[in-house]
């Protein structure tokens, strides 16, 4: 199972952040995917305002990887 988030955060630490339209935020996205049981498979962390279908493929990718 694919699932995100999006966080609240600040300016300050240096990462990128961006504005999601959706939730009208500006924060990180945060892609999980998961499997039957739960466990965290893989995570990919991006500015908010990247669209999430090019993100999902992007946290499919890295568990093709593994």
């Amino acid at each position: 199972m694919i699932d995100r988030q999006t966080e609240k955060t600040t300016d300050v630490g240096g990462e990128s952040r961006g504005f999601d339209a959706g939730k009208k935020m500006f924060g990180r996205k945060q892609h999980n995917v998961v499997d039957t049981l739960g466990m965290v498979l893989a995570v990919v962390v991006h500015a908010a305002d990247e669209q999430g279908q090019h993100c999902g493929l992007l946290v499919l990718y890295r568990v093709w990887e593994k």
